[in-house]
């Protein structure tokens, strides 16, 4: 059931942020060709110092919109189909509750990420279209030297699965937070939103709160300056601690949402 709950939630959000992601890509492209332009012309004229503010205009537009309607859906979808008047149906489905939060965490997630790759190769599009074929060449080349010194020991696909393995767990955890932060927000009977909001920060406070712990503290020096329980390196260490601490705020934020869902769901 779960692979079906998924499904609909990828065409759900899909249908909406798709097409945005599309325009973002188009809007970088008419930017980037903008920016050619007035580079080879002297002296602006009044028409195309109009084109020039507004192509300016809607790539910055473009940008906040993506990310404001993201973050919307993320939360729309939960509370319209788990909190909202839609509950009494997708709660008689025959699917347990754990299946209804993975699929909004991982269409989320699947969507944010798509979001990433959009943005990377609106960033790398507008780099080609501005430079020539020698600039861009030499852009790449200059990329791919800094991460293989990164590595040092020359191992990019090594270094590069360890940061996604990092950004996949952090957003999970965000989006795990935010959950939680809905879920305990519904528990009162008015301003639920305002409560939501409340929640959030105050789980946010906490986690500040046990990073100052004297084990905390410990644990992290320790997983740094040893290398962690992976490997033997400085920078294996640091991942170590991220993928650790992702992994139990996933857990618990995880555990408050279905507990409250599975349990104490009030959609009065």
């Amino acid at each position: 059931m779960l692979g079906k709950l998924l499904k609909y939630e990828l065409k759900a959000m899909g249908r909406i942020i798709l097409p945005l992601y599309l325009v973002l890509i188009l809007a970088s492209a008419l930017f980037a060709v903008n920016i050619k332009l007035n580079d080879k012309t002297q002296a602006l004229s009044g028409f195309m110092n109009i084109i020039s503010i507004i192509t300016t205009i809607l790539f910055v537009a473009c940008i906040f919109v993506v990310v404001i309607v993201m973050f919307f859906l993320v939360v729309q979808r939960f509370y319209k189909n788990l909190l909202g008047q839609e509950g009494y149906l997708m709660f008689t489905l025959p699917a347990s509750t754990l299946s209804h939060i993975l699929s909004k965490l991982l269409s989320s997630l699947i969507w944010i990420v798509i979001g990433l790759f959009a943005g990377c190769s609106a960033g790398f599009l507008m780099v080609a279209i501005i430079s020539d074929m020698k600039t861009f060449n030499e852009f790449i080349s200059e990329i791919m030297w800094n991460l293989d010194s990164l590595v040092g020991s020359g191992s990019i696909v090594k270094q590069l699965g360890m940061a996604v393995v990092i950004l996949i767990l952090g957003i999970m955890k965000s989006l795990s937070e935010i959950y939680a932060s809905m879920a305990v927000g519904h528990q009162f009977g008015s301003h639920r939103g305002l409560w939501s909001i409340l929640a959030y920060i105050g789980f946010s406070l906490i986690e500040l709160g046990i990073s100052y712990l004297p084990f905390v503290k410990k644990i992290t020096v320790q997983l740094t300056e040893q290398g962690g329980f992976l490997y033997n390196e400085q920078f294996h260490g640091t991942f170590a601690i991220a993928v650790l601490f992702s992994l139990i705020g996933i857990l618990i934020y995880g555990a408050i949402t279905w507990r409250l869902l599975d349990r104490r769901l009030n959609l009065e």
